[in-house]
């Protein structure tokens, strides 16, 4: 009797890479790995189209005065909360299909990065009553610059000049794209 090493395949050819595991399940963890990606790239691109034909069309409907001229949906705040509403049902079922952590975060420690999402997103939906969800995604693209200036002024934190010079080209692409 000699062992194999961790990971060698079996004399039977069933083995795998890692662990003994079948290759089989290589192949399938790349494909699931496919099958996300493709699923978070596809809602995305309906979110954003859904945003921006809610915050850009016209509905007919009766004014609150009695008229019935055709207006544009107004509250964003209340698709960030319908948005919101429906991310918690989610994070709920999936919470209940995974095990308690062991030492779970207080809740005060979300909280921060909850509301600068939340106020995020209110800015994001009327944004959209002013420009494209294109132009909005781009938009995004140029804060690397402010968001390393804040890590330098607030932290201290320094950025390799290739990072600066990065995040310069980026922003500048960006604004040359949408000037033209």
């Amino acid at each position: 009797g000699h062992d194999a090493p961790a990971g060698a395949r079996s004399d039977s050819g069933k083995g795998g890479i890692r662990g003994g595991a079948p290759a089989e399940t290589f192949r399938q963890r790349t494909g699931m790995l496919i099958f996300c990606i493709a699923g978070i790239q596809i809602s995305y691109l309906c979110w954003g189209v859904m945003q921006e034909r809610i915050m850009t069309r016209t509905y007919e409907g009766l004014r609150e005065g009695g008229g019935t001229e055709p207006e544009r949906f107004r509250s964003s705040k209340f698709l960030v909360f319908a948005n919101r509403l429906a991310a918690l049902l989610v994070a709920h079922l999936a919470s209940r299909r995974e095990p308690e952590p062991a030492a779970p975060a207080p809740p005060f420690r979300y909280s921060y990065c909850a509301t600068s999402n939340v106020l995020s997103s209110v800015c994001q939906y009327e944004a959209l009553k002013y420009v494209s969800f294109p132009t909005q995604v781009l938009a995004k693209s140029c804060k690397m610059v402010p968001t390393m200036v804040m890590g330098y002024v607030v932290s201290r934190r320094g950025y390799p000049l290739l990072d600066w010079l990065v995040a310069f080209a980026v922003t500048a692409g960006v604004v040359t794209f949408k000037l033209h």
